[in-house]
């Protein structure tokens, strides 16, 4: 039986360094997730709302219909609607990076990012 691994975002590895359950649950056991606070949900909305907009506006566009949880489909269709000549935009476009990265542990910053912009949160001596 073949398993896929549950996507791993800065939130939920941020979430693993406070506590390794907390992260399995949020991969694993979402019935138990908080509900969101009225002010993320107020966040969540305004960028549905950015989202909408920018389909109106930028008309002939692909939507990426997948979600965050079926990530790998999502590439895939990032990749076909890229090979479409006629798409004026893609929206909720989804990417993977499988270069191997050099995380600049020791060297005081992080190459996936502009120099200065590593704060302490980032790195974890964990």
């Amino acid at each position: 039986m073949s398993r896929t691994l549950p996507a791993l975002s800065k939130s939920r590895f941020m979430a693993g360094l406070q506590c390794p359950l907390r992260l399995w649950h949020q991969c694993h056991n979402r019935v138990l997730a908080t509900p969101a606070s009225p002010m993320q949900q107020a966040l969540f909305d305004t960028g549905h709302e950015v989202g909408r907009m920018a389909t109106e506006r930028y008309t002939g566009g692909i939507l990426i219909e997948e979600d965050y949880m079926n990530h790998e489909a999502a590439v895939r269709s990032t990749l076909d609607a890229m090979k479409d000549p006629g798409a004026g935009a893609i929206f909720e476009a989804a990417y993977a990076d499988d270069r191997p990265k050099n995380t600049g542990i020791g060297k005081g910053r992080d190459p996936q990012k502009p120099a200065g912009l590593l704060r302490p949160g980032h790195v974890s001596d964990g």
